[in-house]
């Protein structure tokens, strides 16, 4: 299947991007990553694992644990400069209020959540960060559309999401993100969303449903790759130019629960199935 795409893509001339296999460092499922591509971090986890590591482009490096363990929280920021919010103790139901932030040495603990969070998208950083929808503790409410930005001292009330839900594939700035599927009440989903600062407007749909997924780049340059699709995991990659999708070379190994940083050019990944970096 893989050859059989790599041949069509390359007699219609289109660049593909290729994917190599980075060994080492801890590859939990439901660990949060952020950074770029040389410059990367990783944290938390399956089921209350306060892991974090550091990637220098090469390899990865263990670094001082977070005050709290948790699996998909939201991280968002720079390796020297990280938030990380929300997350569960492996029940959807039971998010965490958490917060701390770190500063390429230690994590501490800053001001908790009004509302706890679990699963949420994210992007942006340290101090103009975005915490998108999530599993939230209210009962119906369940899948949230509300989002939160973070100044970096306090958290504010964003535009809602059209679609609540939890762990959408995400990445970009306060101003340009984008939530790619998601779970939702009823299953998967493969609806597109992007964020200018202030709303959320609906994009072009997924070519295939997912959730737990990584995505990097912005809300008109972006990468999304592995998650979910009702069953095992994903090994499908592909870009997105604010109006249409594209397949590029897939994963070499499905991964189910993952996430990166980077471009949607330059970029790795985490988690479970193992760490990639992506080129094109």
């Amino acid at each position: 299947m893989l050859l059989n795409r790599m041949m069509l893509s390359a007699a219609a001339g289109v660049v593909l991007g290729v994917w190599t296999v980075k060994g080492g460092g801890y590859t939990s499922s439901m660990l949060a990553a952020c950074g770029t591509q040389a410059a990367g971090i990783a944290a938390g986890g399956h089921v209350l694992q306060k892991t974090t590591e550091e990637y220098d482009g090469t390899s990865w490096t263990s670094a001082n644990d977070m005050n709290n363990g948790r699996r998909h929280l939201g991280l968002f920021g720079t390796q020297t400069a990280t938030c990380g919010a929300g997350g569960n103790d492996a029940n959807v139901t039971n998010p965490f209020l958490h917060v701390e932030e770190y500063n390429g040495t230690n994590w501490t603990n800053v001001t908790d959540l009004a509302l706890e969070r679990s699963g949420p998208g994210r992007a942006g950083t340290q101090t103009a960060g975005l915490l998108i929808c999530g599993a939230v503790n209210e009962g119906a409410d369940l899948y949230s559309v509300s989002c939160l930005e973070y100044n970096g001292s306090s958290w504010a009330a964003g535009g809602n999401a059209n679609t609540g839900m939890y762990a959408p594939c995400s990445a970009g700035t306060q101003t340009a993100a984008y939530k790619a599927g998601g779970y939702i009440s009823g299953g998967h989903t493969d609806v597109v969303e992007t964020y200018n600062g202030t709303s959320w407007t609906s994009g072009t749909s997924l070519p295939y449903v997912t959730y737990t997924g990584g995505g990097t780049g912005t809300s008109s340059a972006a990468l999304v790759f592995g998650g979910d699709e009702i069953g095992p995991g994903l090994d499908n990659t592909v870009s997105y130019d604010g109006s249409a999708w594209s397949e590029r070379t897939p994963l070499n190994a499905k991964s189910v629960y993952c996430q990166g940083g980077g471009s949607s050019t330059l970029c790795f990944k985490k988690g479970s199935g193992g760490n990639e970096e992506y080129v094109e």
